[in-house]
């Protein structure tokens, strides 16, 4: 488990810059990681041989309501759980297609 934890810092320390916090700034950083059988093929993503990094998100924030978009085209909603969520949804679908 612990090599999992660092497997998963090590790829959000490996990301861009953008969206990330400052040195001096704290944030929630959360994600999803599948483990597959060995009869899964996936490319370079695997890590060793089974657990894939299938979302990742930080933040600690939502947008206040008089900035919401009453359509729901803007994501409301900016804690890491919520928005790795959105992207493991996203993952599944890519998948199921």
């Amino acid at each position: 488990m612990e090599q999992l934890i660092q497997a998963f810092l090590e790829t959000f320390r490996g990301l861009g810059t953008r969206g990330k916090p400052q040195p001096a700034e704290h944030t929630t950083l959360a994600g999803v990681v599948v483990k597959f059988d060995d009869t899964y093929a996936l490319d370079e993503t695997l890590l060793g041989g089974s657990y894939v990094f299938v979302a990742m998100a930080t933040g600690t924030r939502c947008i206040p309501a008089e900035s919401r978009c009453p359509k729901g085209s803007i994501v409301h909603d900016g804690h890491a759980e919520v928005l790795a969520r959105r992207v493991f949804n996203r993952w599944l679908l890519e998948e199921v297609e």
